[in-house]
C-alpha cells in the first residue's frame, strides 16, 4: 500500500482550468440554499429501505490546521495556484486559502459534515468501476445514471459542496453493504483547484501544468482509501450511508437558521410525508416536529407566510380546502398517466398568493406556478406522486430543478409532445382553480384566465427566485372586473385607412350613440384609399404568443406585443374581449393603431381588426391601440397571415 497523499494529474499540454468552474458557479449565488437542496436530493435518490425515512445530518465542527490530510503537499499546491496565475479573481481566492492553510500551529478551520442514513452508500468504492455510485460522485463529470423517478438528472449537484469550501476541497467517506453482507468502508479527498505548474510533470515537450483536479488517495489509480474518514471525533458511522466533509467550510452568520429555513422551504412535503428527517447541529426536523419549526419562522417574510399556508393545506381538514386527485381522462391519459398520479390541494382566500407549489414524488419543491388566475385569490400544492408523470416531467427540468423547459429535449418529436403535455397541464391547473372557485356573472368580464394569452417573460423567470409562469404579468388586472352593458353592439360605418398624419377619424356607433375619432395632422399613406376600403386578402390563422395589456385604461389605450413567426406582405390581428366563457368581441372596436416597435406598418383598421404590411420574420412587433373601453379589461389577440 502506497502512502496516502495529494495527487494531481498533468494536463498533457491540452487545456487549462481557471477559477470559473461552471459546475461550482452554478451554485455560488445561493450557497446554503443550493447545498441543502442538492445534498438532500441526492440522499432521497439513494433510499435503502422504502419503509423508513431518509435521515440527513448537518454538523459543524473545527479541525486543527496541521490535521488537514496531506497538509504540507496541499499547502504547496495552493501556493502554486496563487503564484502561477494572474487572474485577479483566482489570486484573491487563493490568497485567502493560503492564509488559512498556513495558519500557525493550533489554529483551526471550519468543517461541515453532511451525513445521510438509510441510504445505500457509495457502491463500487473498492473497484472504482465507471458507472458505479462511487465513480459518478467522485470521478465522472456530466453523468447521472439515476432511475427514472430520481430528482437529479444532470450530475452537477455534486458541485454544490465545493461552492461552500474555502479550499474547494471535499472528502467523501462511506459505508455500504454488498449482497453477501460484506461491509465496505472508503474515503477519498477531491480538490477542484485551477491549473498550476508541477515540476514533476515538466519535460522537453510538457510544460508541467496540472489539470487542477486533485485526489487524496493511497494509489496512483486514484481509487478510494478502504477505510472511513474519522475527522469528526463525535461521530462514528455504524450503518450504510455517505458522509461529505466540506473542508474550510464557508460558514454563514446564522448557519443553523439558514439551513432550517432552506430545509423547510424545499422539503416541506418530504418531511410531511414522513420521507425525510433532518438534523442541524442537534436540532431535528421530522414529521412530528414539523409544525413547531414551521410556526417558528418569522411571518414578516413573504416566503415564510406562504410556506405556512402550504403547511395548512397539507395538514388541515377544512371544508374550504379542495382536494383534487388526477383523473387521467381529464388530463394525461394520452401521455400514459394513470388516475391519481398527482393530487392538487387548493384553498381560496383574499390574502393568498394565487400560486401552486409544485413538488415531485420525493416531495422536493420544484417551483411555484403562478399567473393562473387574475381574479381568483387562492393558494395550492400539487403532489406529483406517480412514476409515469414524474418520469415525463423530469425530462423537461433545467439543471437547477426549478423550471420546466421542453426545448431542452433534443428529439423534435419528443419536444413537440412535451410542449403539448406542458401546455395541457397548465390548462388543467386553470380549470381546476376555475371549477373550484370561479364565480360566473353573465354581465361581467372577469380577468380570470388572462394569463393564458400572455406569454412568459424570460427575464422574469431568471429572477433571483425563479418561478415558472403561465403567461405574463397581469398585476394591473387583479381583482378588476369590467361591466358590459347588455345589447350594446359596436359597429364601424367604414374602414379606417391609415394615412400617416391628419386622417379623418372613424365613425363608431355604440348602441344609439355615435362619435368621431380625431385626426392628427396631414399626409397620405401609400396603401390607403380615399374610400377607406381595406384591401381584400385571404388569411390563415397562425399560432403566436401575444402579450395584450392596458397601458392607460382610463383613456382606452392598450398595446399588443408579439414575435412575427415569418415574413409576410399582409397580416392581420383580431382583438377580442375575453371572459371565462371564451371570446366576447361584440363590444370591441379599435379606433387608432400604430406600430411603435418593428418595421411592420399599420395600413388599416376596422372593427376589432388591425391590418399590417411589411412584416419581417422573427421581429418583435409592438402596436399601440386605442379601443372603445376606458376601464380594466381582458383581451386576446389572434394573428393571421396572407395565404399568398
Amino acid at each position: 500500500m502506497e502512502e496516502a497523499k495529494w495527487r494531481f494529474a498533468s494536463n498533457g499540454n491540452a487545456g487549462y482550468t481557471g477559477i470559473n468552474d461552471s459546475g461550482i458557479e452554478t451554485f455560488s449565488a445561493q450557497v446554503m440554499h443550493s447545498l441543502v437542496r442538492e445534498t438532500i436530493q441526492n440522499a432521497l435518490d439513494a433510499r435503502k429501505d422504502p419503509e423508513k425515512p431518509i435521515e440527513v445530518e448537518f454538523k459543524e465542527f473545527s479541525m486543527l490546521v496541521e490535521d488537514f490530510p496531506g497538509h504540507s503537499s496541499f499547502s504547496k499546491s495552493i501556493h502554486a495556484c496563487l503564484d502561477d496565475n494572474e487572474d485577479e479573481d483566482a489570486r484573491k481566492f487563493f490568497q485567502q486559502a493560503v492564509d488559512k492553510i498556513d495558519g500557525k500551529e493550533g489554529d483551526f478551520f471550519k468543517v461541515l459534515r453532511v451525513s445521510d442514513f438509510n441510504t445505500v452508500g457509495l457502491q463500487g468504492a473498492e473497484t472504482g468501476e465507471k458507472g458505479s455510485n462511487w465513480s459518478r460522485l467522485v470521478k465522472e463529470k456530466g453523468s447521472s445514471n439515476k432511475n427514472k423517478t430520481a430528482q437529479g438528472s444532470f450530475g452537477i449537484g455534486k458541485s454544490a459542496p465545493f461552492a461552500c469550501s474555502d479550499f474547494r476541497t471535499v472528502f467523501y467517506s462511506s459505508l455500504y453493504e454488498k449482497e453477501d453482507g460484506e461491509r465496505v468502508e472508503s474515503n477519498i479527498g477531491v480538490a477542484r483547484l485551477i491549473s498550476f505548474k508541477n515540476d514533476a510533470f515538466k519535460t522537453e515537450t510538457n510544460e508541467g501544468w496540472t489539470t487542477g483536479m486533485g485526489f487524496y488517495s493511497d494509489n496512483d489509480q486514484l481509487k478510494a482509501i478502504l477505510k472511513r474518514a474519522d475527522f469528526d471525533p463525535s461521530f462514528n458511522r455504524t450503518t450504510s450511508g455517505t458522509d461529505i466533509y466540506i473542508m474550510g467550510f464557508t460558514a454563514s452568520e446564522d448557519f443553523e437558521g439558514s439551513v432550517k429555513t432552506s430545509v423547510l422551504r424545499n422539503f416541506l412535503v418530504s418531511i410531511w410525508k414522513g420521507l425525510l428527517t433532518v438534523r442541524i447541529n442537534g436540532s431535528e426536523i421530522s414529521k412530528d416536529t414539523l409544525q413547531k419549526y414551521v410556526w417558528e419562522l418569522p411571518s414578516d417574510e413573504k416566503e415564510n407566510k406562504e410556506l405556512k399556508e402550504y403547511y395548512d393545506l397539507l395538514t388541515k381538514t377544512d371544508r374550504k380546502i379542495v382536494v383534487i386527485p388526477l383523473k387521467a381522462s381529464e388530463y394525461g391519459e394520452k401521455y400514459g398517466f394513470n388516475d391519481g398520479e398527482c393530487e392538487l390541494r387548493l384553498k381560496e382566500g383574499n390574502d393568498l398568493n394565487s400560486r401552486i407549489l409544485l413538488t415531485r414524488r420525493s416531495g422536493m419543491r420544484l417551483f411555484e406556478q403562478d399567473h393562473i388566475s387574475g381574479s381568483i385569490k387562492f393558494t395550492g400544492v400539487l403532489l406529483m406522486n406517480g412514476a409515469n408523470m414524474n418520469a415525463a416531467f423530469r425530462k423537461m427540468e433545467v439543471p437547477s430543478h426549478d423550471a420546466w423547459a421542453p426545448d431542452r429535449i433534443k428529439d423534435p418529436k419528443e419536444k413537440r409532445k412535451a410542449k403539448q403535455m406542458l401546455d395541457e397541464f397548465k390548462k388543467y391547473l386553470r380549470k381546476c382553480v376555475k371549477d373550484s372557485f370561479g364565480h360566473t356573472d353573465e354581465d361581467s368580464l372577469s380577468a380570470f384566465g388572462m394569463a393564458e394569452f400572455l406569454p412568459s417573460d424570460k427575464k422574469d423567470q431568471e429572477a433571483a427566485n425563479p418561478k415558472e409562469t403561465i403567461g405574463g404579468d397581469i398585476d394591473a388586472l387583479v381583482e378588476k372586473t369590467v361591466s358590459v352593458p347588455k345589447e350594446k353592439v359596436v359597429t364601424v360605418e367604414k374602414a379606417h385607412v391609415a394615412r400617416g398624419e391628419g386622417e379623418e377619424g372613424t365613425n363608431i356607433k355604440i348602441g344609439e350613440h355615435s362619435g368621431h375619432g380625431h385626426g392628427h395632422g396631414g399626409g397620405k399613406h401609400p396603401l390607403g384609399g380615399d374610400d377607406g376600403n381595406i384591401p381584400a386578402h385571404k388569411y390563415k390563422e397562425i399560432a403566436i404568443q401575444a402579450r395584450v395589456r392596458s397601458s392607460d385604461p382610463r383613456k382606452g389605450k392598450c398595446y399588443v406585443e408579439y414575435m412575427a413567426p415569418k415574413k409576410s406582405a399582409n397580416a392581420k390581428l383580431e382583438l377580442f374581449f375575453t371572459n371565462e366563457r371564451g371570446k366576447a368581441n361584440k363590444t370591441l372596436c379599435v379606433y387608432a393603431a400604430k406600430v411603435v416597435e418593428g418595421s411592420a406598418e399599420v395600413k388599416a383598421w376596422k372593427g376589432n381588426e388591425i391590418l399590417l404590411s411589411h412584416v419581417k420574420k422573427n421581429e418583435k412587433i409592438r402596436i399601440e391601440c386605442d379601443v372603445n373601453i376606458n376601464r380594466y379589461c381582458m383581451m386576446e389577440a389572434v394573428y393571421y397571415e396572407d395565404k399568398k
